[in-house]
């Protein structure tokens, strides 16, 4: 199947289209098309409304056109979609060169709508809040919170409720599972090593970067020691603590996995932990990488240690003393394959050497 492929979002103001369209042309190496910059830029240089509300659609057709003719091409068309013969024309298009073409409505309630547009920055052609256009635009126009969204007959469409999070790999895979790239494959990350020495900065950088979801030993503990007559139990052996807390986050991560969402699992891990975690990327059929974490230099390990203050509810923050004793009988890690990184190097150099490791083909 080609590689092309037309996303035409709609939706009315507010109802995040083009943070939305953003966010999927990111995923999909697409380029995205908005009518606001160009209409805006069109009113800038003297053009009327009526001249540049036709004359922006002529530089979208025109764009899509020459993207979608170039083999491979995905493109995002972000506009409200409120007359028919815009998906008309799209639909042509993308069935002229063979590409997928679908229809993403994005839906919100009128309130999230209303907040959206009272805080977001706006360009000329965009209104100024719900209910009230552009300055630009003639009164005897219906104003645009009236107007209706116009949908393609018979074509794939996707609604999307945008009043809260988006499950975005569910969204993509409705798009086409074919037009995700590989670095949105489903992926287990283990984020170990000592106390102190960047395993946190790591395990949320990649999670932005991926993306995914971060999974924490001491934030998921800290829930279960806020049960006094609960934590009692567990506390001591430390064993039974580790035993609990990895099971806790082999859960979480395997709900997260299965629907499709990468996981950062941030702890301390011994290798039973890995044998654990890798029995849940086996089962939902993730890919499993461990980045190990250590701080050569001593001193600089103190004052890290000592500096930081993470602020996790009822949770606790090691002495040096306690990092220093478990430094000193840390056993590393058997994986057979993993990264080792040295907190004596820039945080940015180690998260791009982790990001990298974490999304080679293996």
């Amino acid at each position: 199947m080609t590689g092309r492929l037309l996303v035409q979002m709609a939706g009315h103001a507010g109802a995040g289209k083009s943070t939305l369209a953003r966010e999927i042309a990111d995923r999909l190496g697409a380029v995205v098309i908005d009518l606001d910059p160009i209409k805006s830029a069109l009113l800038d240089g003297g053009a009327s409304w009526d001249a540049a509300s036709s004359q922006s659609y002529d530089v979208i057709y025109a764009l899509v056109h020459d993207l979608l003719s170039t083999a491979g091409a995905r493109v995002v068309v972000d506009t409200p979609s409120y007359w028919p013969q815009i998906h008309e024309r799209l639909t042509a298009m993308a069935d002229a060169v063979g590409a997928r073409y679908v229809f993403v409505e994005c839906d919100a309630a009128e309130a999230v709508r209303a907040e959206r547009l009272r805080n977001r920055p706006r360009r000329r052609s965009q209104v100024r809040s719900l209910g009230v256009d552009s300055t630009d635009a003639p009164t005897d126009l219906d104003p645009v919170h009236l107007r209706q969204i116009q949908r393609p007959a018979g074509r794939r469409r996707v609604v999307v409720a945008t009043d809260g999070e988006v499950d975005l790999v569910d969204l993509l895979r409705q798009l086409d599972d074919a037009s995700v790239p590989q670095r949105a494959r489903t992926r287990l990350v283990v984020v170990s090593g000592w106390t102190g020495a960047g395993k946190s900065t790591i395990a949320d950088g990649l999670a932005v970067a991926l993306p995914a979801t971060v999974v924490s030993f001491d934030w998921v503990m800290s829930a279960v020691r806020s049960f006094p007559e609960v934590w009692a139990h567990v506390e001591l052996p430390v064993e039974r603590q580790r035993e609990l807390g990895w099971e806790l986050m082999a859960r979480v991560a395997e709900q997260q996995l299965r629907r499709g969402a990468s996981v950062v699992l941030d702890l301390v891990a011994r290798d039973a932990a890995i044998d654990r975690f890798t029995a849940v990327a086996d089962r939902v059929g993730a890919e499993l990488s461990v980045v190990e974490c250590f701080c050569e230099d001593e001193a600089v390990h103190r004052t890290r240690v000592e500096g930081r203050s993470r602020g996790i509810p009822g949770w606790y923050e090691l002495t040096w003393e306690q990092v220093q004793r478990t430094r000193l009988g840390y056993v590393p890690l058997t994986a057979a394959t993993k990264l080792t990184l040295d907190a004596m190097k820039p945080a940015a150099d180690n998260l791009a050497a982790a990001l990298q490791f974490v999304t080679a083909a293996r």
